[in-house]
């Protein structure tokens, strides 16, 4: 079991992975379809929320969102079937990128190792308001959405 938690109700140890959504590198292509035609939300939102996905932060949500040319304030039930795909790829793919790359070291984040993050270098929107984007040099947006700073290009990422 590989440890002990706290007692919840009268069962047994409270596991405190229970609440989770699935983790986004293994969700099959067609469950995250699913799931994003399921939710009558702000992709955002769903990509954030860690009982319907887990394990997406805030960076890693905006640099997927990008690179899938999602807007992120598209509702996620009304993504076509394509762009649903393209999203898982893209979401597995930024994750991926940034485990190979020890994580996103954006103030004093070390990793298991005591060593910053790399992935931090290769952000594409996160965190660049203003800046040129990277494919098609328009500006880089910043709003909130979801309650947390979202970045995005207004010209590649579309509803």
């Amino acid at each position: 079991m590989g440890g002990l938690w706290l007692l919840e109700g009268s069962g047994g140890p409270a596991d405190p992975t229970a609440k989770l959504g699935p983790d986004p590198l293994v969700i099959s292509s067609g469950d995250f379809a699913a799931l994003l035609g399921s939710a009558r939300r702000q992709i955002k939102a769903l990509l954030l929320d860690q009982t319907a996905i887990a394990g997406v932060g805030n960076i890693y949500a905006d640099e997927s969102l990008f690179a899938a040319g999602i807007h992120p304030r598209a509702r996620a039930d009304r993504l076509s079937r394509p762009r649903r795909e393209r999203l898982w790829a893209a979401l597995r793919d930024r994750l991926n990128e940034s485990i190979r790359l020890g994580g996103s070291t954006l103030r004093d984040y070390r990793n298991a190792e005591d060593r910053p993050g790399w992935f931090q270098l290769a952000l594409k929107v996160y965190g660049r308001p203003d800046a040129p984007c990277p494919a098609c040099a328009h500006p880089i947006r910043h709003a909130t959405v979801a309650g947390r700073s979202t970045h995005y290009c207004s010209h590649c990422q579309k509803f």
